[in-house]
């Protein structure tokens, strides 16, 4: 008896090139899965990666303000001479800050009022139990009196004197720079900051006189 099978190698043609159809889905089929795959663990390392960056951002924002916010400022009426307001500055880093100035408005707008002078605050030695009371220098000769304080060590206290009677509405802003070079806006409601790298003022602080 004899089978006829027709064109055979038509039929294994035909064959053959399913098989490899198959085989080239199949590949394809692989392929898109590994592209897949490495999609989400891309997206994963992404996500892992901004989370990482987001934290020494973060870190690096809490270390750039460290020094900044161990500053405090205080305003009131001098105790020694009435209708003068005294604007109090206290360095609690453990650094020194520089090139200080401050500028007191009378309802955060308006001409800023007229300062006198300023300086750095000494230790008062008595009472003897009072070890954080400080003494702010009587008025210098106008030759000598400073605008801009060049230098506050960790721990030190400097004071502008305004010519005005204290108000509750006044509003002192403290410009500084703190030890790694970066310029800081205090205010007297306590917000802080951050304006950049300044260029080094210290001449024209050194050589500033309150204006006559």
């Amino acid at each position: 008896m004899q089978i006829d099978l027709g064109d055979v190698p038509t039929w294994l043609a035909v064959a053959v090139a399913s098989y490899g159809g198959y085989l080239a889905l199949r590949q394809l089929r692989l392929q898109g899965e590994a592209i897949k795959s490495e999609f989400e663990r891309s997206a994963e390392r992404d996500k892992l990666l901004d989370g990482q960056l987001r934290e020494l951002q973060q870190r690096e924002i809490s270390l750039e303000r460290e020094q900044a916010e161990g500053i405090d400022v205080m305003v009131a009426e001098s105790a020694d001479l009435p209708g003068k307001t005294i604007v109090t500055v206290i360095n609690g880093s453990r650094r020194p800050i520089r090139y200080m100035e401050c500028e007191l408005l009378p309802h955060r707008t308006g001409d800023p009022v007229s300062l006198d002078y300023c300086a750095e605050m000494t230790r008062a030695g008595f009472p003897i139990d009072a070890p954080d009371r400080y003494v702010f220098p009587k008025e210098p000769e106008r030759a000598m009196r400073l605008t801009s304080i060049l230098a506050l060590r960790a721990g030190g206290w400097a004071g502008f004197q305004f010519s005005a009677r204290w108000d509750v509405l006044f509003f002192a802003k403290i410009n500084f720079t703190d030890d790694a070079g970066r310029s800081w806006i205090l205010d007297s409601d306590l917000s802080l900051t951050l304006l950049g790298t300044p260029e080094d003022p210290a001449m024209e602080i050194v050589t500033g006189t309150a204006p006559s």
